[in-house]
């Protein structure tokens, strides 16, 4: 059973993989990607790589789940921005 702070953490990675949702479909839509900082992209993917380790290690089902949601979806933004910059 969960308690409230992993209720906290999963409405927090609802959150997180919602907000990422908007510029990676406008980025497949368009393939315009010259207004956005590959290095954010970049320190994005490092960094949610980090906290999917730091969730499997913890056993954090809230942490997992997101991280394991975001990644590919930044990764695609960082692919993109790569090569169609």
């Amino acid at each position: 059973m969960l308690n409230n702070i992993e209720l906290i953490g999963i409405a927090a990675s609802i959150i997180g993989i919602v907000s990422i949702l908007p510029q990676l479909i406008k980025v497949i839509r368009t393939h315009k990607t010259r207004d956005l900082s590959l290095w954010m992209w970049i320190l994005i993917d490092i960094s949610t790589f980090a906290w999917l380790i730091h969730g499997v290690i913890y056993s954090s089902p809230a942490i997992i789940l997101s991280n394991s949601i975001i990644l590919p979806t930044s990764l695609v933004i960082t692919i993109y921005k790569i090569r169609f910059n």
